[in-house]
């Protein structure tokens, strides 16, 4: 008889296993908006973007920043802290143009996800160091996520 009170136990995990795998967010595609640097920056606006990759917790992916004709493309990689949390560090320079006395910022970013609805937004701040390793002035980035277009 105890066997049959928990022969239930079994299909029951495994009916709410898959839904609490699919209540972790997918941070993957592409996400757009804008990037600010506190006073003593270069410009106190810059556009912004994320083209991310995830895998589990791992993230992968590109940053794009702009501002006039200064733009970079820069590798980087993080991950999902507590489901809610991306944090990502710019490891390379890709693509760049900029004038000759300046310098990149390798930006160390931590953004949290706000839903809306069916929109999705991710913000929070930015610190960073140049390639020759002062630091950055360092600002807040808030990106929206983009809906794929055929």
């Amino acid at each position: 008889m105890n066997m049959m009170k928990y022969s239930g136990l079994p299909v029951l995990l495994f009916f709410l296993i898959p839904v609490a795998a699919a209540a972790q967010y997918d941070f993957s595609g592409s996400w757009a908006g804008k990037l600010t640097q506190n006073e003593g920056g270069y410009t106190p606006e810059y556009d912004f973007e994320l083209y991310l990759v995830q895998k589990g917790k791992h993230i992968t992916g590109r940053s794009y920043v702009k501002t006039g004709r200064i733009h970079a493309v820069m590798e980087l990689h993080g991950e999902v802290v507590d489901g809610k949390w991306v944090n990502l560090t710019e490891t390379r320079i890709l693509d760049n143009w900029k004038y000759d006395d300046m310098d990149w910022c390798y930006k160390t970013i931590r953004l949290r996800l706000f839903t809306d609805g069916k929109r999705q937004r991710l913000e929070g701040g930015w610190s960073g160091t140049t390639g020759s390793h002062a630091d950055c002035v360092p600002g807040e980035i808030s990106l929206a996520k983009q809906v794929p277009r055929a």
